[in-house]
């Protein structure tokens, strides 16, 4: 009997032991989420306002990428280049100022340049749209951004419809 029972045990070890000393599997950590799809970049846009000794008001507003750092270096060249051309034209910036009613009549005129424009471009090219209240002339656009004359040909438009306005400001 002894040997039945050695044998019995022998068996019941053979069968169990594997279930006995089976190592429980770690719990399973959850899959990591999937690291979100970055959403296509918007530009970042900038505007600030000047104004000159008479009080007429530009708003001159652009945007940067932050994605492509040679095209922000051309939006910051073509921006200072705008900046300084309307600074030798007597306008400073001033952060107190704005423009709270475009339509309303004032005694000055209200003008915008917005710089890096895609409405005002040609084909995937940014450009620049420039207008000024009373001048009687709708905005004009110049394009595109990437010519070598763009910022002279942005100022000579602001300074066309900055005469026209004052013009009409006379009426």
């Amino acid at each position: 009997m002894s040997r039945t029972t050695v044998a019995l045990a022998a068996l019941v070890t053979a069968l169990c032991a594997p279930f006995a000393f089976a190592q429980k599997p770690a719990p399973q950590k959850p899959a990591p989420a999937a690291a979100p799809q970055p959403a296509a970049e918007k530009p970042v846009p900038l505007y600030f306002y000047m104004v000159d000794g008479a009080g007429h008001r530009v708003l001159v507003q652009t945007q940067f990428s932050l994605s492509n750092a040679d095209a922000d270096a051309r939006v910051l060249r073509r921006l200072s280049g705008v900046v300084s051309g309307l600074e030798q034209r007597g306008f400073r910036r001033n952060a107190s100022v704005s423009i709270s009613d475009w339509d309303k009549k004032e005694k000055f005129a209200k003008c915008y340049v917005y710089l890096e424009d895609a409405e005002s471009g040609k084909g995937t090219a940014t450009g620049a749209r420039v207008w000024c209240s009373e001048s009687g002339i709708s905005e004009v656009a110049v394009a595109p951004s990437d010519e070598p004359k763009h910022v002279d040909k942005v100022l000579e438009r602001f300074t066309f419809f900055l005469a026209k306005a004052k013009d009409g400001l006379k009426n």
